[in-house]
C-alpha cells in the first residue's frame, strides 16, 4: 500500500513535460506555397512589454527589425517585422518552464517564408526559421527565385 501511494505521489507531483512535435515540410515546398520569401539579417531586438509585470511562466513577445539580405520571391516589404514568443523564467522560482524557444541576435540570418502580409513569427515549427545554409541549400533556394 505504501509503495502504491509513493508511486501515485511521484506521478501526481512530477512536473509535466509538454513536447513540441513539428511536421517536416521541405523548404522547396514551403517556398512554392508562400507569397513572400527572403533572407533577412536581424538588426535589432526589443521586448513588446515590460518584464516588471511578467510572472514566472508567462509568454512574452520579442520584435525584431531586419535588413533584407536577398530576395527570393515576392515583396519583402509585406513583412514589416519578425517576432518570437518566449517564456519568462524567474531563475529562483520553485517551478521551471522548459521548451523550445527561438532567440535571435543582431547579425543572425533568418529564412522568412510568409503566406500573408504582416509580421512573421520565427520559431522551430514555423516556416520562418533561423538559417545558416550550406552552399547547396542556398543554390537550391535561389533556383526557386521568381
Amino acid at each position: 500500500m505504501i509503495r502504491a501511494l509513493s508511486i501515485a505521489a511521484v506521478v501526481l507531483f512530477s512536473p509535466c513535460a509538454a513536447a513540441t512535435v513539428c511536421v517536416y515540410v521541405p523548404v522547396h515546398e514551403q517556398v512554392d506555397k508562400a507569397n513572400t520569401v527572403f533572407i533577412a539579417v536581424v538588426t535589432s531586438a526589443s521586448s513588446a512589454e515590460s518584464f516588471d509585470s511578467l510572472e514566472n511562466g508567462a509568454d512574452y513577445r520579442v520584435n525584431y527589425t531586419f535588413d533584407v539580405k536577398e530576395r527570393v520571391k515576392g515583396d519583402p516589404s509585406k513583412v514589416p517585422s519578425l517576432f518570437t514568443i518566449n517564456t519568462y523564467r524567474v531563475f529562483d522560482a520553485d517551478i521551471d518552464y522548459q521548451g523550445a524557444e527561438t532567440r535571435l541576435l543582431p547579425g543572425d540570418h533568418v529564412l522568412v517564408v510568409a503566406s500573408s502580409p504582416g509580421p512573421a513569427q520565427v520559431a522551430a515549427c514555423t516556416p520562418s526559421q533561423p538559417w545558416n545554409p550550406s552552399p547547396d541549400q542556398l543554390r537550391a533556394l535561389r533556383s526557386q527565385a521568381r
